[in-house]
Protein backbone atom coordinates (compact mmCIF):
# COMPACT_ATOMS: atom_id res chain seq x y z
CA UNK A 1 0.00 0.00 0.00
CA UNK A 2 1.31 3.28 -0.98
CA UNK A 3 2.27 5.78 1.72
CA UNK A 4 -0.19 8.66 0.75
CA UNK A 5 -2.12 11.07 -1.43
CA UNK A 6 -0.98 9.93 -4.51
CA UNK A 7 -2.21 6.17 -4.09
CA UNK A 8 -5.46 6.51 -5.97
CA UNK A 9 -3.93 9.06 -8.73
CA UNK A 10 -5.11 8.65 -12.15
CA UNK A 11 -3.30 7.10 -14.78
CA UNK A 12 -2.35 9.52 -16.68
CA UNK A 13 -2.71 13.41 -16.45
CA UNK A 14 -5.54 13.23 -19.00
CA UNK A 15 -7.60 10.59 -17.62
CA UNK A 16 -10.78 11.37 -14.74
CA UNK A 17 -10.67 9.95 -11.58
CA UNK A 18 -13.77 7.64 -10.66
CA UNK A 19 -14.36 6.88 -6.74
CA UNK A 20 -16.39 4.44 -5.23
CA UNK A 21 -17.61 6.07 -2.25
CA UNK A 22 -20.09 3.12 -1.65
CA UNK A 23 -17.78 1.30 0.84
CA UNK A 24 -18.04 1.17 4.16
CA UNK A 25 -18.31 4.40 6.50
CA UNK A 26 -17.59 4.03 10.17
CA UNK A 27 -19.97 5.05 13.07
CA UNK A 28 -19.47 8.41 14.78
CA UNK A 29 -19.95 7.08 18.01
CA UNK A 30 -16.55 6.80 18.85
CA UNK A 31 -15.37 5.67 22.26
CA UNK A 32 -12.39 6.94 24.77
CA UNK A 33 -11.41 6.51 28.64
CA UNK A 34 -12.71 8.73 30.88
CA UNK A 35 -11.30 9.94 34.10
CA UNK A 36 -13.40 11.59 37.11
CA UNK A 37 -13.38 15.61 36.74
CA UNK A 38 -10.57 17.36 38.08
CA UNK A 39 -12.23 20.26 38.54
CA UNK A 40 -14.02 19.03 41.85
CA UNK A 41 -10.49 19.58 43.29
CA UNK A 42 -8.13 22.29 43.82
CA UNK A 43 -8.73 22.53 39.67
CA UNK A 44 -11.44 24.51 40.03
CA UNK A 45 -10.27 27.27 41.11
CA UNK A 46 -9.16 27.95 37.36
CA UNK A 47 -11.87 26.35 35.87
CA UNK A 48 -14.88 27.69 37.63
CA UNK A 49 -18.50 26.73 36.14
CA UNK A 50 -18.91 27.91 32.65
CA UNK A 51 -21.24 30.69 31.36
CA UNK A 52 -21.55 28.44 27.97
CA UNK A 53 -24.40 26.37 27.86
CA UNK A 54 -23.46 23.02 27.88
CA UNK A 55 -25.62 19.98 28.18
CA UNK A 56 -26.64 18.74 31.40
CA UNK A 57 -25.06 15.33 31.05
CA UNK A 58 -21.28 15.80 31.19
CA UNK A 59 -18.96 13.49 29.66
CA UNK A 60 -16.84 13.40 32.55
CA UNK A 61 -18.28 11.10 35.65
CA UNK A 62 -17.92 13.56 38.50
CA UNK A 63 -16.47 11.03 41.09
CA UNK A 64 -13.37 9.14 41.44
CA UNK A 65 -15.21 5.85 42.24
CA UNK A 66 -17.35 5.85 38.96
CA UNK A 67 -13.76 6.86 37.16
CA UNK A 68 -12.24 3.33 35.80
CA UNK A 69 -9.50 3.37 32.96
CA UNK A 70 -12.10 0.71 31.33
CA UNK A 71 -15.23 2.78 31.52
CA UNK A 72 -16.14 4.02 27.93
CA UNK A 73 -18.38 6.81 26.63
CA UNK A 74 -19.89 7.70 23.37
CA UNK A 75 -17.91 11.12 22.96
CA UNK A 76 -20.11 12.30 19.97
CA UNK A 77 -23.30 10.17 18.78
CA UNK A 78 -25.99 11.32 15.88
CA UNK A 79 -28.20 12.88 18.79
CA UNK A 80 -25.36 14.45 20.49
CA UNK A 81 -26.65 13.04 23.50
CA UNK A 82 -23.26 11.72 26.09
CA UNK A 83 -23.61 8.03 26.50
CA UNK A 84 -23.82 6.98 30.08
CA UNK A 85 -20.48 5.62 31.67
CA UNK A 86 -19.71 1.61 30.44
CA UNK A 87 -22.25 1.84 27.34
CA UNK A 88 -21.30 0.89 24.11
CA UNK A 89 -22.03 2.41 20.48
CA UNK A 90 -24.52 0.40 18.18
CA UNK A 91 -22.94 -2.01 15.97
CA UNK A 92 -22.50 -0.85 12.36
CA UNK A 93 -24.99 -1.70 10.25
CA UNK A 94 -24.60 -5.20 8.52
CA UNK A 95 -23.86 -5.22 4.67
CA UNK A 96 -26.17 -6.73 2.07
CA UNK A 97 -25.60 -10.20 1.71
CA UNK A 98 -23.87 -9.69 -2.06
CA UNK A 99 -20.99 -8.04 -0.24
CA UNK A 100 -20.36 -10.78 2.24
CA UNK A 101 -19.22 -14.29 0.60
CA UNK A 102 -20.44 -17.47 1.36
CA UNK A 103 -17.19 -18.93 3.83
CA UNK A 104 -18.00 -15.56 5.76
CA UNK A 105 -21.59 -16.67 6.41
CA UNK A 106 -20.86 -19.95 7.04
CA UNK A 107 -18.36 -19.09 9.65
CA UNK A 108 -21.20 -16.52 11.42
CA UNK A 109 -23.74 -17.67 13.55
CA UNK A 110 -27.08 -17.72 12.17
CA UNK A 111 -28.07 -15.21 15.01
CA UNK A 112 -24.79 -12.41 14.48
CA UNK A 113 -25.20 -10.42 11.35
CA UNK A 114 -22.01 -10.39 9.36
CA UNK A 115 -20.05 -7.04 10.04
CA UNK A 116 -18.93 -4.85 6.89
CA UNK A 117 -15.34 -5.35 5.49
CA UNK A 118 -12.60 -3.57 6.84
CA UNK A 119 -12.64 -1.00 4.09
CA UNK A 120 -11.83 2.32 4.13
CA UNK A 121 -11.78 5.18 2.39
CA UNK A 122 -9.41 7.63 4.34
CA UNK A 123 -6.02 7.18 1.98
CA UNK A 124 -8.45 9.20 -0.64
CA UNK A 125 -7.27 12.83 0.26
CA UNK A 126 -8.66 16.06 -1.02
CA UNK A 127 -4.90 15.93 -2.53
CA UNK A 128 -5.76 13.57 -5.00
CA UNK A 129 -8.61 15.72 -6.04
CA UNK A 130 -6.34 18.97 -6.32
CA UNK A 131 -3.93 16.53 -8.54
CA UNK A 132 -6.18 15.73 -11.42
CA UNK A 133 -7.50 19.30 -11.17
CA UNK A 134 -3.60 20.58 -11.35
CA UNK A 135 -3.40 18.39 -14.38
CA UNK A 136 -6.53 19.63 -16.53
CA UNK A 137 -6.15 23.23 -15.40
CA UNK A 138 -4.96 26.08 -17.89
CA UNK A 139 -1.82 26.65 -16.25
CA UNK A 140 0.25 30.43 -16.81
CA UNK A 141 3.39 30.83 -18.00
CA UNK A 142 5.42 29.06 -20.06
CA UNK A 143 6.67 25.17 -19.48
CA UNK A 144 9.30 24.69 -17.34
CA UNK A 145 8.75 28.50 -15.83
CA UNK A 146 8.53 29.58 -11.90
CA UNK A 147 4.77 30.77 -12.95
CA UNK A 148 3.82 27.74 -13.91
CA UNK A 149 5.55 26.18 -10.76
CA UNK A 150 3.69 28.46 -8.16
CA UNK A 151 0.36 27.90 -9.87
CA UNK A 152 0.62 23.78 -8.56
CA UNK A 153 -0.30 22.99 -5.39
CA UNK A 154 3.25 22.54 -3.53
CA UNK A 155 2.92 18.83 -2.74
CA UNK A 156 2.34 18.57 -6.82
CA UNK A 157 4.86 20.43 -8.04
CA UNK A 158 7.25 17.81 -8.55
CA UNK A 159 5.18 15.46 -10.33
CA UNK A 160 3.56 17.39 -12.20
CA UNK A 161 5.86 19.61 -13.35
CA UNK A 162 7.40 17.14 -16.06
CA UNK A 163 10.03 17.47 -18.63
CA UNK A 164 8.55 18.74 -22.41
CA UNK A 165 6.64 16.74 -24.33
CA UNK A 166 9.96 15.45 -26.30
CA UNK A 167 11.95 14.58 -23.91
CA UNK A 168 11.34 11.04 -22.73
CA UNK A 169 13.52 9.19 -20.39
CA UNK A 170 15.38 6.70 -21.95
CA UNK A 171 15.24 4.59 -19.16
CA UNK A 172 10.65 4.20 -19.17
CA UNK A 173 11.15 4.77 -23.21
CA UNK A 174 9.59 1.17 -23.61
CA UNK A 175 6.84 2.03 -20.60
CA UNK A 176 3.15 2.43 -21.90
CA UNK A 177 2.05 6.41 -20.97
CA UNK A 178 -0.14 4.55 -18.48
CA UNK A 179 2.50 2.37 -16.74
CA UNK A 180 5.12 5.58 -16.89
CA UNK A 181 2.43 7.59 -14.89
CA UNK A 182 1.65 5.02 -12.34
CA UNK A 183 5.55 4.73 -11.62
CA UNK A 184 5.95 8.34 -11.29
CA UNK A 185 2.99 8.46 -8.66
CA UNK A 186 4.67 5.56 -6.83
CA UNK A 187 8.51 7.38 -6.84
CA UNK A 188 6.44 10.50 -5.76
CA UNK A 189 5.22 8.65 -2.81
CA UNK A 190 8.76 7.67 -1.24
CA UNK A 191 8.89 10.95 1.38
CA UNK A 192 6.15 12.56 3.20
CA UNK A 193 3.61 14.99 1.98
CA UNK A 194 5.82 17.67 4.12
CA UNK A 195 8.98 17.07 2.42
CA UNK A 196 7.19 17.34 -1.11
CA UNK A 197 6.02 20.90 0.05
CA UNK A 198 9.61 21.31 1.01
CA UNK A 199 10.80 20.64 -2.18
CA UNK A 200 8.68 22.11 -4.10
CA UNK A 201 10.46 25.51 -2.97
CA UNK A 202 13.69 24.53 -3.79
CA UNK A 203 12.39 23.31 -7.21
CA UNK A 204 10.67 26.77 -7.66
CA UNK A 205 13.74 28.20 -6.50
CA UNK A 206 15.57 26.96 -9.28
CA UNK A 207 13.03 27.87 -11.92
CA UNK A 208 12.98 31.59 -11.09
CA UNK A 209 17.04 31.60 -10.88
CA UNK A 210 16.45 29.65 -14.94
CA UNK A 211 13.81 32.45 -15.85
CA UNK A 212 16.28 35.56 -14.61
CA UNK A 213 19.70 33.74 -16.34
CA UNK A 214 17.74 32.94 -19.70
CA UNK A 215 18.50 29.03 -19.42
CA UNK A 216 17.23 27.43 -22.22
CA UNK A 217 13.91 25.15 -21.40
CA UNK A 218 15.62 22.17 -23.02
CA UNK A 219 18.43 21.95 -19.81
CA UNK A 220 16.07 23.45 -16.72
CA UNK A 221 14.17 20.03 -16.54
CA UNK A 222 15.88 17.39 -17.11
CA UNK A 223 18.76 19.73 -15.75
CA UNK A 224 22.43 19.94 -17.70
CA UNK A 225 25.84 19.38 -15.59
CA UNK A 226 26.79 23.15 -16.55
CA UNK A 227 23.13 24.72 -15.51
CA UNK A 228 23.36 22.44 -12.19
CA UNK A 229 26.59 23.59 -10.98
CA UNK A 230 25.97 27.32 -12.11
CA UNK A 231 22.67 27.69 -10.06
CA UNK A 232 24.66 25.99 -7.11
CA UNK A 233 27.41 27.74 -6.56
CA UNK A 234 25.22 31.42 -7.02
CA UNK A 235 24.94 33.10 -3.60
CA UNK A 236 26.93 30.61 -1.96
CA UNK A 237 27.38 32.82 0.77
CA UNK A 238 23.83 33.90 0.49
CA UNK A 239 22.10 30.99 2.62
CA UNK A 240 22.59 28.22 4.89
CA UNK A 241 24.56 24.76 3.82
CA UNK A 242 21.10 23.21 4.90
CA UNK A 243 19.49 25.04 2.25
CA UNK A 244 21.38 24.28 -0.29
CA UNK A 245 21.43 20.87 0.69
CA UNK A 246 17.47 20.35 1.22
CA UNK A 247 17.56 22.28 -2.78
CA UNK A 248 19.93 19.56 -4.43
CA UNK A 249 18.28 17.19 -2.57
CA UNK A 250 14.72 18.49 -4.49
CA UNK A 251 16.61 18.69 -7.71
CA UNK A 252 17.70 14.86 -7.24
CA UNK A 253 14.06 13.22 -6.03
CA UNK A 254 12.29 15.44 -9.43
CA UNK A 255 14.76 13.65 -11.70
CA UNK A 256 13.90 10.15 -9.92
CA UNK A 257 10.70 10.70 -10.34
CA UNK A 258 10.97 11.41 -14.28
CA UNK A 259 13.60 9.08 -14.72
CA UNK A 260 16.74 11.00 -15.51
CA UNK A 261 20.14 10.61 -14.30
CA UNK A 262 20.69 13.60 -11.98
CA UNK A 263 23.82 14.81 -13.98
CA UNK A 264 26.41 16.12 -11.18
CA UNK A 265 29.20 13.54 -9.79
CA UNK A 266 28.97 12.81 -6.11
CA UNK A 267 32.61 14.48 -5.10
CA UNK A 268 31.78 17.93 -7.05
CA UNK A 269 28.47 17.82 -4.37
CA UNK A 270 30.99 17.23 -0.87
CA UNK A 271 33.02 19.50 -2.24
CA UNK A 272 29.96 22.20 -2.95
CA UNK A 273 28.46 21.36 0.53
CA UNK A 274 31.86 21.70 2.01
CA UNK A 275 32.04 24.82 0.22
CA UNK A 276 29.05 26.67 1.48
CA UNK A 277 29.31 24.97 5.45
CA UNK A 278 32.55 27.72 5.08
CA UNK A 279 30.86 30.53 2.92
CA UNK A 280 27.69 30.51 4.64
CA UNK A 281 26.05 33.50 6.72
CA UNK A 282 25.49 33.08 10.37
CA UNK A 283 22.91 31.72 11.94
CA UNK A 284 19.51 32.85 12.42
CA UNK A 285 18.89 33.64 16.57
CA UNK A 286 17.77 30.55 18.24
CA UNK A 287 14.01 30.35 18.95
CA UNK A 288 13.52 31.57 22.76
CA UNK A 289 11.97 28.84 24.72
CA UNK A 290 8.36 29.41 26.57
CA UNK A 291 8.38 29.59 30.23
CA UNK A 292 6.02 28.90 32.70
CA UNK A 293 5.99 32.36 33.42
CA UNK A 294 4.84 32.77 29.40
CA UNK A 295 1.98 30.05 30.13
CA UNK A 296 0.86 32.28 32.98
CA UNK A 297 0.46 35.07 31.06
CA UNK A 298 -1.14 33.41 28.11
CA UNK A 299 -3.48 31.43 30.36
CA UNK A 300 -4.33 34.86 32.32
CA UNK A 301 -5.29 36.60 29.11
CA UNK A 302 -7.60 33.97 27.94
CA UNK A 303 -11.17 33.88 28.84
CA UNK A 304 -11.76 29.79 28.26
CA UNK A 305 -14.97 30.55 30.76
CA UNK A 306 -17.08 32.28 28.24
CA UNK A 307 -15.37 31.70 25.20
CA UNK A 308 -15.18 27.90 23.45
CA UNK A 309 -12.09 28.57 20.75
CA UNK A 310 -9.99 30.09 23.47
CA UNK A 311 -10.66 26.86 25.72
CA UNK A 312 -9.37 25.26 22.92
CA UNK A 313 -6.52 27.13 22.32
CA UNK A 314 -5.57 27.20 26.19
CA UNK A 315 -5.95 23.25 26.09
CA UNK A 316 -3.18 23.19 22.62
CA UNK A 317 -0.72 24.56 24.48
CA UNK A 318 -0.56 23.46 27.62
CA UNK A 319 -0.91 19.50 26.21
CA UNK A 320 2.17 20.89 23.65
CA UNK A 321 4.55 22.47 26.49
CA UNK A 322 3.84 19.32 29.06
CA UNK A 323 3.51 17.11 26.02
CA UNK A 324 6.75 18.08 24.01
CA UNK A 325 4.33 18.17 20.73
CA UNK A 326 5.23 20.18 17.64
CA UNK A 327 2.12 22.42 17.39
CA UNK A 328 1.64 21.17 13.78
CA UNK A 329 0.56 17.67 15.10
CA UNK A 330 -2.28 19.40 17.55
CA UNK A 331 -3.22 21.67 14.56
CA UNK A 332 -4.31 22.05 10.78
CA UNK A 333 -2.62 24.52 8.33
CA UNK A 334 -6.57 25.58 6.81
CA UNK A 335 -10.38 25.17 7.87
CA UNK A 336 -11.52 24.17 4.41
CA UNK A 337 -12.16 20.50 4.60
CA UNK A 338 -10.39 19.57 1.04
CA UNK A 339 -6.79 20.18 2.54
CA UNK A 340 -7.24 18.21 5.89
CA UNK A 341 -5.35 15.59 6.33
CA UNK A 342 -6.81 12.23 6.58
CA UNK A 343 -4.25 10.96 9.03
CA UNK A 344 -4.41 14.40 11.56
CA UNK A 345 -5.03 13.50 15.77
CA UNK A 346 -9.11 13.48 16.18
CA UNK A 347 -11.23 14.08 19.16
CA UNK A 348 -12.31 10.47 19.19
CA UNK A 349 -8.11 9.92 19.25
CA UNK A 350 -8.15 11.22 23.21
CA UNK A 351 -7.97 8.67 26.27
CA UNK A 352 -7.95 9.83 29.62
CA UNK A 353 -6.03 7.59 32.60
CA UNK A 354 -7.18 7.71 36.28
CA UNK A 355 -4.71 7.80 38.26
CA UNK A 356 -3.31 4.00 39.06
CA UNK A 357 -1.06 3.82 42.67
CA UNK A 358 2.23 6.12 42.46
CA UNK A 359 0.92 6.90 38.71
CA UNK A 360 -0.07 10.12 38.33
CA UNK A 361 -3.78 10.78 35.70
CA UNK A 362 -2.47 11.56 32.29
CA UNK A 363 -4.02 12.66 29.02
CA UNK A 364 -3.07 10.59 25.60
CA UNK A 365 -3.47 11.61 22.40
CA UNK A 366 -3.05 8.95 19.45
CA UNK A 367 -1.20 10.13 16.56
CA UNK A 368 -1.91 8.57 13.58
CA UNK A 369 0.79 9.59 11.55
CA UNK A 370 4.64 10.42 13.24
CA UNK A 371 7.25 12.48 11.94
CA UNK A 372 9.88 9.39 13.17
CA UNK A 373 7.42 6.54 13.03
CA UNK A 374 5.40 7.35 10.19
CA UNK A 375 1.91 6.16 9.37
CA UNK A 376 2.15 3.45 12.65
CA UNK A 377 1.76 6.60 14.85
CA UNK A 378 2.28 7.44 18.05
CA UNK A 379 0.96 8.51 21.18
CA UNK A 380 1.06 12.06 22.57
CA UNK A 381 0.59 11.84 26.69
CA UNK A 382 0.98 14.87 29.38
CA UNK A 383 0.57 14.09 33.14
CA UNK A 384 -1.00 16.05 35.78
CA UNK A 385 0.75 19.17 37.15
CA UNK A 386 -0.75 19.08 40.97
CA UNK A 387 2.16 22.00 41.56
CA UNK A 388 0.97 24.20 38.92
CA UNK A 389 -2.86 23.30 38.81
CA UNK A 390 -3.52 26.85 36.26
CA UNK A 391 -1.13 25.38 34.08
CA UNK A 392 -2.31 21.51 34.46
CA UNK A 393 -2.47 20.42 31.01
CA UNK A 394 -5.25 17.67 31.96
CA UNK A 395 -7.57 19.92 33.64
CA UNK A 396 -6.95 21.94 30.29
CA UNK A 397 -7.53 19.64 27.77
CA UNK A 398 -10.67 18.14 29.96
CA UNK A 399 -12.16 21.37 30.18
CA UNK A 400 -11.92 22.13 26.14
CA UNK A 401 -14.02 18.76 25.66
CA UNK A 402 -16.82 19.55 27.91
CA UNK A 403 -16.98 23.43 26.43
CA UNK A 404 -17.01 21.49 23.04
CA UNK A 405 -18.94 18.53 23.52
CA UNK A 406 -21.06 19.43 20.46
CA UNK A 407 -17.84 18.93 18.44
CA UNK A 408 -18.23 15.73 16.22
CA UNK A 409 -15.92 12.69 16.98
CA UNK A 410 -14.46 12.75 13.49
CA UNK A 411 -13.42 16.44 13.17
CA UNK A 412 -10.00 17.65 15.26
CA UNK A 413 -8.73 17.40 18.45
CA UNK A 414 -8.75 20.54 19.50
CA UNK A 415 -11.96 21.37 17.40
CA UNK A 416 -14.14 24.09 18.60
CA UNK A 417 -17.71 25.01 18.14
CA UNK A 418 -16.93 29.11 17.12
CA UNK A 419 -19.23 32.40 18.59
CA UNK A 420 -21.75 31.03 15.10
CA UNK A 421 -21.76 28.34 16.09
CA UNK A 422 -20.23 26.41 13.57
CA UNK A 423 -17.32 23.57 14.32
CA UNK A 424 -13.75 25.00 13.58
CA UNK A 425 -10.90 23.37 13.25
CA UNK A 426 -8.02 24.56 15.22
CA UNK A 427 -5.46 26.11 12.76
CA UNK A 428 -1.61 26.91 14.06
CA UNK A 429 -2.05 30.43 12.53
CA UNK A 430 -5.36 31.00 14.97
CA UNK A 431 -2.96 29.60 18.07
CA UNK A 432 0.21 31.61 17.47
CA UNK A 433 -1.83 34.68 16.59
CA UNK A 434 -3.81 34.63 19.87
CA UNK A 435 -0.89 33.59 21.78
CA UNK A 436 1.24 36.39 20.86
CA UNK A 437 -1.54 38.81 21.38
CA UNK A 438 -1.57 38.01 25.17
CA UNK A 439 2.25 37.60 24.98
CA UNK A 440 2.77 41.30 23.22
CA UNK A 441 -0.21 42.94 25.45
CA UNK A 442 2.27 41.65 28.59
CA UNK A 443 5.71 43.41 27.02
CA UNK A 444 6.92 39.60 26.11
CA UNK A 445 8.74 38.47 22.98
CA UNK A 446 6.00 36.65 20.29
CA UNK A 447 6.78 33.12 19.55
CA UNK A 448 6.40 30.34 16.98
CA UNK A 449 4.36 27.51 17.18
CA UNK A 450 7.93 25.17 18.41
CA UNK A 451 8.82 27.32 20.98
CA UNK A 452 6.00 25.30 23.46
CA UNK A 453 8.65 21.68 22.34
CA UNK A 454 11.24 24.25 22.99
CA UNK A 455 9.98 25.24 26.07
CA UNK A 456 8.62 21.99 27.65
CA UNK A 457 12.21 19.84 26.54
CA UNK A 458 14.02 23.31 28.61
CA UNK A 459 11.65 22.90 31.68
CA UNK A 460 11.68 19.35 32.44
CA UNK A 461 15.82 19.21 32.16
CA UNK A 462 15.80 21.96 34.80
CA UNK A 463 13.45 19.76 37.00
CA UNK A 464 15.99 17.12 36.79
CA UNK A 465 14.41 14.93 34.61
CA UNK A 466 16.91 12.49 32.98
CA UNK A 467 17.82 13.24 29.72
CA UNK A 468 16.83 9.71 28.52
CA UNK A 469 13.45 10.07 29.54
CA UNK A 470 13.22 13.29 27.48
CA UNK A 471 13.96 12.11 24.96
CA UNK A 472 11.61 9.23 25.35
CA UNK A 473 8.89 11.61 26.18
CA UNK A 474 9.67 13.79 22.84
CA UNK A 475 9.89 10.71 20.58
CA UNK A 476 12.99 11.44 19.35
CA UNK A 477 14.68 8.38 17.60
CA UNK A 478 18.11 9.95 18.11
CA UNK A 479 19.88 12.89 19.83
CA UNK A 480 18.72 15.68 17.80
CA UNK A 481 16.73 16.57 21.00
CA UNK A 482 19.87 18.25 22.18
CA UNK A 483 19.70 21.15 20.27
CA UNK A 484 15.92 22.14 22.02
CA UNK A 485 17.90 22.64 25.51
CA UNK A 486 18.32 26.32 25.84
CA UNK A 487 19.39 26.15 29.32
CA UNK A 488 22.53 23.36 29.39
CA UNK A 489 23.95 25.36 31.98
CA UNK A 490 20.85 23.96 34.32
CA UNK A 491 22.52 20.45 33.34
CA UNK A 492 25.92 21.74 33.72
CA UNK A 493 25.42 23.26 37.38
CA UNK A 494 23.34 20.08 38.60
CA UNK A 495 26.03 17.70 37.30
CA UNK A 496 29.43 19.09 37.24
CA UNK A 497 29.61 21.10 40.10
CA UNK A 498 31.00 20.03 44.04
CA UNK A 499 33.07 17.39 42.75
CA UNK A 500 34.39 15.60 44.92
CA UNK A 501 38.35 15.95 44.66
CA UNK A 502 39.68 12.78 46.08
CA UNK A 503 39.06 10.75 43.15
CA UNK A 504 41.25 13.18 40.90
Amino acid sequence: MMPHHFLHAPLSPSHSLSFDHSSFQPSLALHTTVLHDVSSSSFSTFYPSPSISFSAASVFTSSPAEASPFSVYSLVTSSRAPAASGSTSPLPQAPTASRVSSRTQRAQPSTVAPLAPARTTRRRSAATKRLHQAARAVLPGSPLSAARAEALAAEDVLLLMGPLPEQVSERWGRLLPADRWRLQVALSCSVAVSTLKKYASGVRVFLRWCDANDVPLTERLPTSEPALLRFFMTELDEFRASTQSKRRSALELWHKIHGFPFNIDDDTCQCLGRAAKILQPEPLPSRDPVRLDDLRIIRAALNVNSDRALAAVWACVSFAFFGLARLGELTVESHKPEVLSALRSLRSHWTLRSESGSVAPTVVLHLPQDKVQGTDGSDLIAARQAPSPDLCPLAAVQFHLRANEDVPASAGAFAYIDKNGRVREMTSDFCTTTVNRALQAAGRPTITGHCFRIGGTTFYLATGVPDIDIRRHGRWASDAYLIYLRRLYVSAGRIFADVDPTHG
